[in-house]
């Protein structure tokens, strides 16, 4: 488990290292959504990309409310399933 932190700005508040993939996690207090949730997750991304970084990197938002949904940019998880993204293991090809 690991923070990330730039002095330009981008943070990420939580990087789980799960083998050949990467889940960047942003941790959000709110009980809504917001579109500004998702820019430090894109900032991260296109840096890690620009670096060469090799593995995948999976977007989450775990936020304060109830359900779980798919977007383009990211998962989203309600606070009560981190547990189940920490413990999250790649299936070996």
């Amino acid at each position: 488990l690991f923070h990330y932190r730039e002095t330009r700005g981008t943070e990420i508040d939580l990087l789980v290292d799960q083998g050949r993939r990467l889940a960047a996690v942003e941790i959000k207090s709110a009980s809504t959504i917001s579109e500004d949730f998702f820019k430090n997750l894109k900032r991260f991304k296109d840096r890690m990309k620009e670096a060469g970084h090799a593995k995948e990197i999976q977007n989450y938002i775990v936020y304060g409310g109830n359900h779980s949904q798919k977007r383009s940019q990211a998962q989203i998880l309600p606070w009560n399933q981190l547990p189940q993204l920490l413990t999250e293991r790649e299936t070996p090809t």
